[in-house]
């Protein structure tokens, strides 16, 4: 079993289809760096949903999405706004520069990350499901940080500290 994210509003070609522990690395990786480039609540709110992609709470092979599952805006320079921090995000994964807190060595998530920023590129305002962000809604202490890892938390802690 694995776990798929897809760009079902362009294709059914357009898939990174990962094993579960590359699933973790990506969201771990994309925590780590987006929970520090976060600074306003458009980013934090991108930013705990994407952590609340949790396989250690959620189980392995349940977390995989659709792109246009994340809580775009449907507000164009809104999505325009979340598509540039999104892509800003996986070029600090790229980098590689919060990988150090993590208790391991991550396989395979340069091409993964770079299949996912490709996916994000691709995304665009028209894709946006009228009112998909409503269904998710964030945590009400959505700018609490995990005190060792750095990263927004989710309702049942840090996707990094679960990942152990």
């Amino acid at each position: 079993m694995g776990n798929s994210i897809t760009n079902k509003s362009v294709g059914q070609q357009d898939y990174l289809k990962i094993s579960n522990g590359s699933m973790s690395v990506l969201i771990s990786s994309l925590a780590l760096s987006g929970s520090y480039l976060a600074q306003d609540e458009i980013e934090i709110d991108f930013m705990t949903w994407i952590v609340s992609r949790d396989q250690g709470i959620l189980g392995t092979g349940t977390v995989g999405f659709d792109l246009q599952d994340m809580p775009w805006s449907e507000k164009e320079a809104t999505f325009r706004k979340q598509k540039a921090f999104l892509l800003n995000v996986t070029q600090r994964v790229k980098s590689g520069v919060d990988l150090n807190c993590l208790s391991y060595k991550p396989k395979f998530l340069q091409q993964n990350i770079e299949a996912f920023e490709k996916m994000i590129s691709s995304f665009l305002y028209s894709h946006v499901k009228p009112g998909n962000s409503l269904i998710w809604m964030p945590p009400k202490e959505k700018q609490v940080k995990c005190g060792e890892h750095g990263v927004f938390l989710h309702e049942h802690g840090c996707v990094v500290c679960n990942d152990k």
